[in-house]
């Protein structure tokens, strides 16, 4: 089984999909439902013709459209990349928040690509880490949703927006029957994950981004036998039963070495003291690195983060 977890090499491997597929088992989407997924601009089409609630959304041509139409989203309002790979690779951002005209035009001049149409503008939803809200899925071969888990963000890094570094599974029904649509209107087979927020102001979960691919949280979401989205492509694909799904509501997941730095964030704004971030470790299920029945992988993982740091020191000491 092939399985790219970089949005890049899942557009190269659907690209080949064809000629892959006689060497590999791959799930076979419709032609072009991985791209109407990958790129904002048509993914917010097809939210509004699936009738999936998300942000309100405008893509101008241009500074003066972003000018002219961007107040119309009240601020603030997020400028993000359309391809955010690409504006990522470019501009090292994925986004801007922007409070005011003056900061739109900035934001808009600082990231804006001659040449090529890569931003929109988005509503800004008000909220916390706590009102990011992720989904895992697996669609199988008739366009099926086999398996969905729904869990929360408890924290984040950078602590403004970033990755997951804690999260918790928690149930939302109106994000999975969402995500279920938006995949059979698109016609996509295989993995999604998916980044919803929660719209205190109307009680909606608003589709963010959608991923064509495991999530690097993936491993949040598993049942209470063990099951996860890889593993359910799996056994769908080779021709065995997937089985009916049962979440374990409250599992806990932590990537340890961000976890770290999100709480030396929070703590230098005074908005998580240490026996809070102590508190928030009890009932963890699983770590992203250590796991005490195979200690090799969080071995390798603590000599390279050493190594990191050791040369960051080297080098300021010894700068040449």
């Amino acid at each position: 089984m092939l399985l790219p977890t970089f949005d890049t090499r899942n557009l190269l491997v659907d690209r080949f999909r064809d000629v892959l597929s006689s060497s590999y088992l791959l799930p076979l989407p419709q032609s072009g439902a991985m791209a109407s997924l990958y790129s904002k601009q048509s993914m917010d089409a097809l939210c509004r013709r699936e009738g999936v609630p998300t942000p309100k959304t405008i893509f101008p041509l241009s500074l003066e459209q972003a000018l002219q139409q961007g107040p119309s989203l009240g601020f603030p309002l997020v400028v993000k990349g359309i391809d955010s790979d690409r504006l990522m690779h470019r501009t090292g951002r994925r986004m801007a928040v922007v409070q005011t005209l003056d900061a739109l035009r900035a934001a808009y001049n600082g990231l804006d690509e001659p040449g090529f149409n890569n931003l929109e503008l988005q509503e800004y939803i008000p909220g916390g880490t706590q009102d990011t809200w992720m989904l895992s899925a697996y669609i199988d071969k008739q366009g099926d949703c086999r398996f969905a888990i729904t869990g929360q963000k408890l924290r984040q890094f950078p602590i403004h927006g970033g990755v997951t570094t804690l999260g918790v599974c928690a149930p939302c029904v109106s994000m999975t029957e969402n995500i279920a649509r938006l995949a059979k209107g698109a016609g996509y087979r295989g993995i999604l994950d998916a980044d919803f927020c929660h719209d205190r102001r109307d009680g909606l979960w608003k589709l963010v981004d959608v991923n064509p691919r495991p999530g690097a949280n993936f491993r949040l979401f598993v049942d209470k036998h063990g099951l996860d989205v890889v593993r359910a492509q799996y056994l769908d694909l080779t021709g065995q039963s997937v089985p009916v799904v049962e979440p374990v509501w409250g599992r806990r997941w932590m990537v340890e070495d961000k976890d770290l730095n999100a709480f030396r964030d929070h703590s230098l704004e005074g908005t998580l003291t240490l026996r809070e971030w102590l508190k928030s470790l009890r009932g963890v299920s699983e770590f992203a690195h250590l796991a005490t029945d195979d200690l090799r992988p969080s071995v390798a993982f603590a000599r390279s983060l050493l190594s990191y740091h050791a040369e960051r020191v080297v080098r300021r000491l010894w700068p040449f």
